[in-house]
């Protein structure tokens, strides 16, 4: 059995890949994600993360490597600025604990893959891969002794896929006598608002914003990203912000850019003119009736995040998140 709340460095730096294993670490109940795209944040977030009480055993003529204060590593093959495996073995000498890896790999990284276990990481994980395969490389990688893989699959054929791998550059058509319309594409990259983790037909209409499955309540329609940096719009991202029974009213918060990450809650209320008026949260976690600021509608859907679906520090305070589980 895997215990919660486990910290994890995720390094991938495609942004949608990222997202999308970031919120099913919180869905298995990890809320303590860091998420790092490029070597110069990971660098940064490695020296963050290094306990400064290490350090003390030199002070009583010990040779110590000093510690790091994080449970798992879920690094993409093709992340890193060097070769993975170097990264790994980099890490394991420098620091000292009990360093657990994931590695992700895609279509032609059987080889990376191998060569990141022999340096020294736990399992690895294909993309496209389900939620269930996820949570079993989960279970295994943050279990007293996890089982290091020996052998490689990379094949595809899974009835869900969160993301699928990079697809190579289309050749341009031939031309044929009988144009026949194109077969629908078995998998496509989620939308903001999409609950499952099944593929997508291309030719398929945007699926509906609410489904039962995502808390157990039905209704709610979550989103699958979140964002950080400067404001968004419609030209500039999907939607972030779920609906509640199909309209804005409830605890949503909007990322802070600070060392660890953090969010600013309120009590969001759609009213007329496309805008939304913004109240500030009790410590219970209710609405105060004191007014914030008003927004449009556009700038709150494409920067606030349901907090009852993707957890605040208020929740957390609360004992409400992460979600009791069966």
């Amino acid at each position: 059995m895997v215990i919660s709340n486990k910290k994890i460095l995720v390094f991938e730096k495609d942004k949608k890949c990222r997202h999308i294993i970031d919120i099913l670490c919180r869905k298995l109940g990890h809320d303590q994600i860091v998420d790092v795209e490029t070597q110069e944040t990971f660098d940064e977030a490695i020296d963050s993360m290094v306990d400064k009480t290490a350090g003390l055993g030199g002070l009583l003529g010990k040779s110590a490597r000093p510690k790091l204060n994080v449970d798992l590593f879920i690094i993409d093959c093709e992340s890193p600025n060097g070769r993975l495996p170097t990264l790994v073995k980099a890490i394991k000498s420098k620091y000292a604990g009990n360093l657990r890896f994931l590695i992700v790999g895609g279509a032609g990284t059987a080889s990376e893959l191998a060569d990141a276990i022999r340096a020294g990481a736990t399992d690895t994980i294909v993309k496209p891969f389900t939620r269930e395969e996820f949570t079993t490389k989960m279970d295994n990688v943050l279990s007293e002794n996890p089982i290091t893989v020996t052998t490689f699959s990379v094949g595809g054929g899974f009835e869900e896929k969160p993301f699928a791998a990079p697809a190579p550059k289309a050749e341009p058509p031939k031309p044929a006598a009988k144009v026949e319309a194109p077969a629908a594409v078995a998998s496509a990259p989620l939308r903001a608002n999409e609950r499952n983790f099944g593929g997508v037909a291309a030719s398929a209409p945007p699926p509906e914003p609410a489904d039962p499955d995502a808390t157990g309540k039905g209704g709610k329609g979550h989103s699958f990203y979140r964002h950080t940096g400067k404001k968004r719009t419609a030209e500039s991202g999907d939607p972030t912000a779920s609906l509640v029974n199909g309209k804005i009213d409830g605890h949503y918060h909007e990322k802070v850019e600070i060392v660890g990450g953090g969010e600013n809650c309120y009590w969001a209320r759609e009213i007329p003119g496309e805008k939304v008026r913004l109240e500030y949260i009790t410590p219970k976690g209710a609405a105060s009736g004191v007014e914030a600021k008003v927004i449009s509608r556009e700038e709150f859907m494409h920067n606030y995040f349901l907090c009852e679906e993707y957890g605040c520090h208020i929740l957390k305070r609360l004992g409400k998140w992460p979600p009791k589980t069966a």
